[in-house]
């Protein structure tokens, strides 16, 4: 696995699929959830724009490890189930997207000072970055995730 490089913010923009042209802009040591919007009819847990989704102990887990995994040992990343918090990370407002074929809970965006990544929540159809199926990966600008029918470029804000 590559080193991470240092990172700015990052903007993460659909370029095809429902929610075609909506973004959002990870600055340094925040992270959002993507999933389904409240207006998939098959829904049973709402995402709202905002970080109102409480993630279970499996999920924080599995973000805390891919990170963990993929920094320098002088970086130590604290597993904890609150709300708006993984330790390192504040997380922000969930991303939203209109789209059936994507699990309410799909996957987390992070976006730390050693850069960027994406942690797939065992979703349904899975999450790919630059075509390949995967449960994490880092990001770089250029890379692009396609997440149920939505195609996402990943890009640095400077």
């Amino acid at each position: 696995m590559a080193a991470l490089r240092s990172s700015g913010p990052r903007r993460f923009q659909v370029v095809e699929g429902p929610g075609l042209g909506r973004a959002i802009t990870l600055l340094i040591e925040t992270c959002s959830l993507i999933g389904r919007s409240p207006g998939a009819t098959e829904k049973t847990v709402l995402l709202e724009e905002s970080p109102q989704i409480v993630l279970n102990d499996t999920d924080v887990a599995k973000i805390a490890d891919c990170f963990m995994s993929s920094v320098s040992n002088k970086r130590r990343v604290r597993k904890t189930s609150s709300s708006n918090f993984l330790v390192g990370f504040r997380r922000v407002d969930d991303f939203v997207l209109e789209d059936p074929s994507i699990s309410r809970l799909h996957a987390m965006l992070f976006n730390g000072k050693e850069g960027a990544g994406i942690v797939d929540l065992g979703s349904t159809n899975g999450t790919l970055v630059n075509q390949e199926k995967k449960t994490w990966s880092l990001l770089q600008p250029g890379d692009e995730v396609v997440i149920g029918s939505c195609r996402i470029f990943v890009e640095d804000i400077v």
